[in-house]
């Protein structure tokens, strides 16, 4: 295990299924219950369609499906997350609890980390361990899997 000296900083856990995920609470604008989200045609699995948030069209990824779940129960929260001027939404099955990320890492091979869609900034120990998304890497992934004329309307 290592240890990252960095600023200690925030983030709130959510949970999928029996994994743990971990966004950092600086990116967090608001937790809501899944809001009326408009379904979008031509369009992978994980993207569940957009949403109006506060005058704006957000785009809404299914934590289950870009993380390799079978998708199937339907989730219970969406997380909207501020990246800059991007807006994303993320759903998943429950926003849990905010820790401290006190710089305490697990090795781990980065390919072991980092799938076709979800990108990890980190893992921290635990049972199970903590897998902490790095959004802007993520959002990346996913927007050049979604149809062109969507991937340029987010």
């Amino acid at each position: 295990m290592e240890t990252n000296n960095s600023e200690e900083r925030l983030l709130l856990l959510l949970r999928q299924q029996q994994s743990k995920y971990a966004v950092p609470v600086e990116n967090v604008e608001e937790i809501l219950t899944i809001p009326d989200i408009t379904a979008m045609p031509q369009q992978p699995g994980f993207l569940r369609g957009v949403f109006s948030y506060k005058g704006r069209i957000v785009p809404v990824l299914s934590l289950q499906a870009i993380s390799g779940y079978k998708v199937g129960a339907d989730e219970a929260v969406c997380v909207v997350l501020k990246m800059g001027e991007i807006l994303l939404a993320l759903t998943a099955d429950s926003a849990e609890s905010l820790i401290s990320d006190d710089g305490q890492r697990m090795g781990a091979d980065r390919s072991m980390m980092n799938g076709e869609l979800i990108k990890f900034d980190c893992v921290l120990p635990g049972t199970p361990a903590i897998l902490v998304l790095d959004l802007k890497e993520t959002y990346e992934a996913a927007k050049g899997h979604m149809n062109p004329g969507m991937a340029v309307a987010i």
